[in-house]
């Protein structure tokens, strides 16, 4: 796994160790070789357009281990639930689980691509942060007493959040059915039987584990909130604008609608996207019992009793 200093690194060039950052870390040549092997058999359904990869040819390795991992969410093994059990229903929720967040993270992942492909910072940036989100909600899983607790995962498999405008449907039902407002002891049995966590409990592990997983959900947050001033700052400095106008120049407003982001910000950014994958992947595996050591060996037997080995 990923060492927690790691996020650090990214984000300050420095940790208490001497190490490079993680993007600039050679990485092993057969580790190469197998990933542009892998994307050769097993392309992604989206790639990054022509351009980027232009704009990328100092480290062109970048690009290429960014859809390595998201060929790894494509081919991750989705084995049938309707016609294969692992041996428990604690087993099968896990599995359930894993593959709805490879998937969530998929989409998110992919949102980034296209996005990056029409230099869309905005875009980009919404994408990071929800890859970000995904990725603290496989760590807030990554404990054995919440990886045991069936009642935990069912919720979040066949709950809903209950944050403003989630009462809208309940009330609206309720009341063609009862002719009366909801009651506030109904409005806690159901938020107790079926309500997700807040979202500050589920991204509590990842803020505690790890100040460089903050410092970049801060950031890329910015993107969903309206915090305009430092988004744009950056995008003045990238086309060369050292003091420009407190609210923006005329050039930085006519390139976001006629060009989009300057190259250099976005090859940051799917920097940014590479190392939350880095950090996400491993976790998952964790999460889905097909990949858990202790577990493997049986589930391998299922698999192969079920004849999902000649398939």
């Amino acid at each position: 796994m990923i060492e927690k200093k790691s996020a650090e690194t990214l984000v300050s060039g420095t940790s208490s160790e001497v190490s490079p950052p993680l993007e600039s870390t050679p990485r092993p040549e057969g580790r190469l070789h197998f990933q542009q092997e892998f994307l050769r058999a097993h392309p992604p359904r989206v790639r990054f357009a022509a351009d980027i990869r232009e704009g990328n040819r100092a480290d062109p390795s970048k690009v290429d281990h960014f859809e390595f991992m998201m060929a790894l969410m494509e081919a991750h093994p989705i084995i049938p639930l309707e016609v294969c059990t692992f041996g428990s229903d604690l087993l099968d929720a896990r599995r359930a689980l894993a593959y709805q967040i490879i998937i969530r993270q998929l989409g998110h992942t992919r949102s980034l691509v296209a996005n990056a492909n029409i230099r869309n910072r905005v875009g980009v940036g919404t994408s990071l942060r929800c890859m970000l989100e995904m990725y603290a909600f496989a760590q807030f899983f990554n404990q054995p007493d919440r990886l045991s607790d069936y009642r935990l995962i069912e919720v979040f498999l066949l709950g809903q959040s209950f944050a403003v405008g989630g009462w809208y449907e309940w009330e609206h039902v309720w009341e063609e059915t009862h002719g009366e407002p909801m009651p506030q002891d109904a409005r806690q049995f159901f938020e107790k039987l079926i309500g997700l966590p807040r979202l500050n409990k589920i991204l509590k592990p990842a803020h505690e584990g790890d100040k460089g997983f903050s410092f970049l959900y801060w950031r890329y947050s910015e993107y969903v909130h309206p915090a305009f001033a430092r988004p744009r700052a950056e995008f003045e400095e990238a086309i060369g604008h050292g003091d420009p106008m407190s609210f923006g120049s005329s050039q930085y407003y006519e390139q976001e609608v006629k060009e989009g982001a300057p190259m250099k910000l976005i090859l940051e950014d799917i920097g940014a996207g590479s190392f939350c994958l880095e950090m996400f992947w491993p976790i998952m595996l964790n999460i889905d019992p097909h990949f858990d050591d202790e577990l493997r060996p049986r589930i391998v037997q299922i698999l192969t009793d079920l004849g999902f080995d000649k398939s």
